[in-house]
């Protein structure tokens, strides 16, 4: 038997606790080997057959209680293991090296914490690339939760001051090398490039892809066997700035006095043909990203903007699913076909709204020929909308922020419209997304379909126990219908916001998945997403597979649709979450040009340092509770509030304050409010409030002269 098979049937058959190295020296005896005795334990702690304890004490790895799971680190430091039996706390000393991000082998331990554990092994490291800002031949990752100094080994004087893209070559000594530089880490266009590069976001195409594309948007396709639906009245009802217009609809009566709804698709698959180097592009994109002045496209503009367009007046090729609903919403039949549309009409939001519900005497001119058709979509929508709540479909009411740009610059930050216009739309994509997902599964297709389960019963108890909290008594199970009239009771409530999104976060996240478990959410057996192909690679996968399905030639896509599903559920992910930091940045851009301004907010979210308070424009702030110069106050588990030791006072969620913006780090995309009523703004600190404004100025002054100077 080796020292190393001694030391490993020592610590897990003889020791009784943790040991350090010279104590298991000691035992086995091995006083004069000590380099040689660390060597082994690093070589078994590697493996995962030892477990580092604090103050670098031993001892062997229980494979028994063992879990893998991905490891996600607070700034703080201390981070979580996400296992299927729920988090694992991992305090800053039992991370053994691993990084935001690793997947990791964790084991638990006995803690008066509830499941906390210590990281065994990192199994697989979750980045090798990070952006960072480069100094001095170092460089710093923009994400706090790293909390690394990587030392370069190709420095370079231009990269100084630079945001770059390092990739990481040694995790132990953490060394790496920068692969490209992204820009001036003062430059905010810089700030931007750095989220979509950690998410894999790309805003070019490779130039084969360009020309590949370039030729298939001049196809002339053969249009005999296609329905000809050129004389339906047809429009599309998209924002003011999107060019990629890939759905319409079509509204008539028939006899019996039913709804005829034609839900028109682009059919990008006429022109995006699988295995094609613009397909295999769409597949590693997975998705459009859309940011507030930019969009990263899944396919080529030359064909999401131009040819498969539903561009006005305009013949396209399209799949039409059409479906005849009796007065009570209920589908009598459908037909899905191939066809050949020509819209009449590129409406927006803003002017359906307007036409539907401000009866704007301009607008009811302008579309005297479509208001007809339009005021029975609202009709329908409305029926569609109800039966969809009865059946258990859930509605959020978060409202999200729309960032205003001009010229590159934040102007205004606004939240988003969900009027009578949008509702028709979302409807209408809803039921044809239904109907194709069960005439897919009933017939059977390989398919990609789109999946929620229910929530889980502990997640569950702890949204029931935070609405106990505001006087909502929940039992029973949870269905549908029962958080719906949760939420109802929340309904124009200071708490509605923070219950809605409490209750998001409880829900388990909707994929793609090839086997149809039904959509929780949504309240429906059946869900795909059909109608977004040119935005969305799983609508494109599921045009291709219902054409094939005309001449039953089916089998092909069955060993595709698994892995398309798997890939583009990771690049949804990847491009939501880009979204946001992107939409984060921009407010904290927008908000460091109104330091010291006074706003109301209502508060979000309450912790042991403080809460947070958000404007009614979604903007959240931090509020420090050592800024409260009134009392001192303490968190309060029980009811998630901060209370006053001496005055009884409370901060809780839902609260109505007034607030100063006291700062903005928009690296980091934090900002920092101080309490306006309650206690005097210390001197010192509006003396910092007043210094930021003077540098923001200052600031500003120096970009208008170097404009000036560039123009000249």
């Amino acid at each position: 038997m080796d020292r190393k098979e001694k030391v490993l049937l020592f610590l897990k058959e003889q020791a009784k606790a943790a040991y350090l190295p010279s104590e298991i020296a000691a035992f086995l005896g091995a006083q004069d080997g000590m380099d040689e005795l660390q060597t082994i334990l690093d070589e078994l702690l590697s493996e995962g057959q030892l477990v580092k304890r604090g103050r670098g004490r031993y001892e062997a790895a229980d494979k028994a209680d063992a879990a893998e799971g991905i490891y996600r680190r607070n700034a703080k430091g201390f981070g979580f293991v996400t296992c299927s039996g729920g988090d694992i706390y991992i305090s800053e000393k039992n991370r053994a090296g691993a990084l935001d991000g690793d997947t990791v082998q964790v084991r638990g331990v006995k803690s008066r914490r509830n499941r906390e554990g210590v990281i065994v092994k990192v199994l697989k490291r979750g980045r090798e690339t990070v952006t960072a800002v480069y100094r001095k031949g170092y460089a710093v990752p923009r994400d706090k939760a790293l909390d690394i100094k990587i030392k370069i080994d190709n420095p370079h004087t231009e990269f100084e001051g630079c945001r770059v893209a390092v990739k990481i070559t040694d995790y132990k000594k953490m060394h790496g090398e920068v692969l490209v530089s992204l820009g001036s880490a003062n430059d905010p266009d810089s700030a931007v490039a750095a989220i979509l590069y950690e998410y894999g976001v790309e805003r070019d195409f490779p130039s084969g892809v360009e020309k590949e594309a370039k030729t298939l948007s001049t196809l002339k396709p053969n249009t005999s066997s296609r329905r000809d639906l050129r004389r339906l009245l047809t429009v599309t009802v998209d924002p003011d700035e999107a060019r990629d217009l890939d759905d319409a609809v079509s509204l008539v009566m028939d006899a019996d006095g039913n709804y005829v709804l034609y839900v028109h698709i682009a059919d990008v698959s006429e022109y995006v043909k699988g295995g094609s180097e613009v397909d295999k592009e769409a597949f590693s994109r997975g998705t459009s990203c859309y940011y507030p002045d930019m969009v990263c496209p899944m396919i080529p503009s030359v064909l999401s903007n131009g040819v498969c367009s539903l561009n006005p007046h305009e013949d396209r090729l399209a799949v039409t699913t059409k479906m005849t609903i009796d007065p009570e919403g209920r589908l009598k039949k459908y037909e899905i076909s191939e066809s050949l549309i020509s819209s009449d009409f590129r409406m927006t939001y803003d002017g359906v709204t307007d036409l539907l519900e401000n009866n704007k005497p301009a607008h009811r001119k302008k579309y005297a020929e479509v208001s007809d058709m339009l005021f029975s979509m609202r009709d329908l929508a409305l029926i569609l909308r109800r039966n969809r709540f009865e059946n258990g479909s859930i509605d959020f009411n978060i409202p999200e922020a729309k960032v205003v740009m001009e010229n590159g610059i934040v102007k205004d930050i606004v939240l988003e419209d969900n009027s009578i216009s949008h509702q028709i739309i979302e409807e209408f994509m809803l039921i044809c997304n239904k109907t194709v997902a069960e005439h897919a599964s009933r017939a059977q297709l390989p398919f990609v379909y789109r999946v929620h389960e229910a929530p889980s019963d502990e997640k569950m108890d702890h949204f029931k126990a935070f609405a106990a909290l505001f006087g909502c008594r929940a039992g029973g199970k949870m269905s549908g219908q029962r958080i719906m009239q949760i939420l109802e009771k929340f309904k124009d409530t200071p708490q509605e916001r923070a219950v809605n999104t409490v209750l998001l976060r409880s829900m388990a996240k909707a994929r793609y998945d090839e086997e149809n478990t039904g959509h929780f959410g949504i309240g429906a057996a059946y869900y795909c997403h059909f109608t977004s192909p040119i935005r969305r690679y799983p609508d494109l996968l599921c045009h291709r597979i219902i054409k094939a399905s005309f001449s039953g030639d089916c089998a092909k896509f069955a060993s595709l649709v698994s892995e398309a599903a798997i890939k583009s559920s990771e690049r949804e992910i990847a491009a939501a979450q880009s979204e946001r930091d992107v939409v984060r940045l921009k407010m904290c851009e927008y908000m460091s040009e109104h330091i010291g301004e006074e706003y109301d907010a209502v508060i979000s979210s309450v912790t042991g340092f403080g809460f947070f308070a958000e404007l009614e424009n979604t903007i959240e702030g931090l509020v420090r509770a050592e800024d409260i110069k009134t009392d001192y106050f303490v968190f309060d588990e029980k009811t998630l509030s901060l209370v006053g030791k001496r005055t009884k006072k409370t901060f809780s969620i839902g609260d109505k304050v007034r607030v100063t913006v006291a700062g903005v780090d928009t690296e980091n995309a934090y900002i920092d409010f101080f309490p306006t009523d309650f206690g005097e703004v210390r001197r010192k600190e509006r003396k910092k409030i007043n210094g930021r404004k003077r540098r923001k100025n200052n600031r500003r002054k120096q970009k208008g002269v170097s404009r000036l100077l560039r123009t000249r």
